[in-house]
């Protein structure tokens, strides 16, 4: 469970880094960042429910 928890850990680290990426460059980029985007959420919204999640399972230990 400890390797999960750091893999779950690094990420949301990640994601974190590059929502902030996202955010700085939607603006200028947002057809190109928006055509073929994976997830039906928004980026900030998908990193939200992931640390949510993440803290539900350190919760349980």
């Amino acid at each position: 469970m400890d390797k999960f928890q750091t893999a779950l850990n690094q990420s949301v680290n990640a994601l974190v880094y590059l929502s902030c990426e996202f955010e700085r460059l939607e603006t200028e980029h947002s057809d190109m960042l928006s055509e073929g985007y994976p997830f039906s959420q928004d980026l900030r919204e998908v990193v939200h429910r992931l640390m949510k999640w993440q803290d539900q399972i350190n919760e349980r230990r």
